[in-house]
């Protein structure tokens, strides 16, 4: 059965997303703009990955029962006495690990594409701090390895710490300040994948001036931006990594998920 489906914001992603469904017979309409949108006619809203729910309140009143809503850190069911019939189906694009595998290497390839672009020196043999030992975590330190990058992984959880050394990885444990203290200076790059504040004004002051800080984090971040701005430090908040360097291939994985729910 063909279904009318509503794309949302300016991924690329997104574009190839609209072309798959309408080889597929769909009806798509595609709205880049950040506004209020009647979505009540649609049989399925595709939000972007990453800004899902500033893109959700543009739908949120018209949204109901029997719609299906893709997209990132969606909001949840309501449960109990106040479930009510006009609360759509939620699917997250990232809640099965082969979708968030898939996401997790397009987005290592490209903060690793975005150190090479904004830094004046090679990854290989320069020390790199990796915060965060999760999917992309884990994706990514493997490709700085291979990139004969020195990467030590920073991870609250101890069995996390513990993956990453058997990996071949030196670890540290929270809080960063200790080791930013003594050691902070050496590193020329900081990767961050953690979306809470761990580059406060604190950690930033005890590493290099000339370090180049990749944060892939979801909104807003893990660094204090506005102090690396203060004191002209190289801080890039890369967000949405996978549509910008690898639309076409991300969109598919996207798509085996809408046609997983649409069938």
């Amino acid at each position: 059965m063909k279904k009318k489906f509503l794309l949302m914001g300016t991924d690329v992603r997104q574009q190839y997303l609209k072309e798959m469904l309408e080889q597929q017979g769909h009806h798509t309409e595609w709205i880049q703009t950040v506004t209020p949108v009647d979505a009540a006619e649609y049989d399925a809203v595709l939000l972007p990955v990453s800004d899902s729910r500033a893109y959700y309140d543009q739908v949120a009143d018209s949204v109901h029962g029997g719609q299906l809503i893709f997209g990132c850190n969606l909001p949840k069911k309501e449960t109990g006495q106040n479930l009510v019939e006009n609360v759509p189906e939620f699917v997250e694009y990232m809640q099965e690990d082969d979708t968030a595998y898939h996401n997790a290497v397009a987005t290592a390839e490209g903060a690793v594409a975005e150190a090479i672009l904004h830094s004046t020196i090679n990854l290989c043999g320069a020390k790199s701090l990796l915060i965060g030992y999760g999917r992309c975590g884990k994706v990514l330190a493997d490709r700085l390895m291979r990139m004969y990058s020195c990467v030590t992984v920073a991870e609250r959880k101890e069995s996390a710490r513990a993956q990453a050394e058997a990996f071949g990885f030196d670890s540290v444990p929270f809080p960063l300040l200790p080791h930013l203290q003594k050691y902070g200076k050496e590193y020329a790059y900081i990767f961050n994948t953690v979306p809470k504040k761990v580059l406060t004004s604190k950690e930033l002051e005890n590493v290099s001036g000339e370090v180049t800080i990749i944060d892939i984090a979801s909104r807003p971040g893990g660094t204090d931006f506005e102090y690396c701005r203060a004191n002209k430090m190289n801080a890039v908040q890369a967000l949405g990594l996978p549509g910008k360097y690898a639309p076409k291939r991300s969109a598919e994985v996207l798509m085996k998920v809408i046609e997983q729910h649409i069938n």
